[in-house]
């Protein structure tokens, strides 16, 4: 593999992304609608299952451990809302199902991925550290983490429990939510007249509402993530690329929260 690869040096000349999609905008934006029902569904209904299943005791007027169930029902549920996103994408011919869902290989070469990924963080963690200064000297004190960081902390006394979530934080939750909001959604509305910027105000509106948990700066947080997923998206033209820098971002963040919670 060459260390940087062609599809990186493309990149960074001009956007890769291509829009395709011969369903059309308004059938792309139902198919993404659908497919985030479905998965929420499946969350909820594939947790019940190992929370009963491992612990014999699911109380849905548990908070805590409802978000705990979910978390183990992300990754199942990826997988068949990848599949339902890969047989909905190829409902109408006309294109290739990667092309529709943005799965080209990048060819990124392995220092041109390192690039990127290193440079999705530093961009991310400048961009925090800055909306944080902002509120701070605005007068908000809001807090730190959501109810998903804050369950995870609280797993982190019985191990198994959290290394059973890790693989749904780490690869379902990217895999999931980048096929929905910027594999299926994004090129649907990118296709109108709102074009790129549009398409990547709503998909990362949207995105982060799906996190709110009752901290409003969790979710302005991520909502920016979702802005830079979206231009990693345009530049390198692959879902593949936003898919990696998710699933890093969620490793390190739960290896962090882990080591926290193991030192308290």
């Amino acid at each position: 593999m060459a260390l940087l690869g062609e599809g990186f040096r493309a990149g960074l000349r001009r956007p890769q992304f291509l829009a395709v999609n011969p369903a059309g905008p308004v059938a792309g934006v139902v198919f993404g609608l659908v497919l985030l029902a479905i998965n929420l569904f499946l969350q909820v209904s594939f947790g019940a299952i190992a929370q009963i299943s491992l612990f014999g005791a699911f109380d849905q007027k548990n908070i805590e451990q409802l978000v705990r169930s979910m978390l183990l029902g992300v990754l199942p549920a990826a997988v068949v809302t990848a599949f339902m996103a890969w047989v909905l994408a190829g409902v109408y011919r006309g294109a290739p199902v990667r092309e529709v869902l943005n799965l080209r290989a990048p060819r990124l070469g392995f220092l041109g991925w390192l690039l990127v990924v290193a440079g999705f963080f530093v961009t991310i963690i400048v961009m925090f550290m800055a909306i944080s200064k902002i509120v701070e000297l605005a007068g908000f004190n809001p807090k730190s983490g959501g109810l998903v960081e804050e369950t995870m902390s609280g797993m982190t006394g019985n191990r198994m429990m959290y290394f059973l979530a890790l693989p749904s934080i780490i690869l379902g939750a990217p895999l999931g939510e980048e096929l929905i909001f910027r594999g299926q959604m994004f090129v649907a509305l990118s296709q109108t007249r709102i074009g790129f910027l549009g398409a990547s105000l709503i998909t990362s509106a949207g995105w982060a509402s799906l996190h709110w948990s009752g901290n409003w700066m969790l979710v302005i947080l991520i909502f920016f993530m979702g802005l830079v997923l979206c231009v990693l998206l345009r530049r390198f033209g692959s879902l593949w690329v936003t898919m990696a820098c998710h699933a890093a971002w969620n490793a390190s963040t739960a290896l962090l929260i882990f080591a926290a919670g193991s030192s308290s």
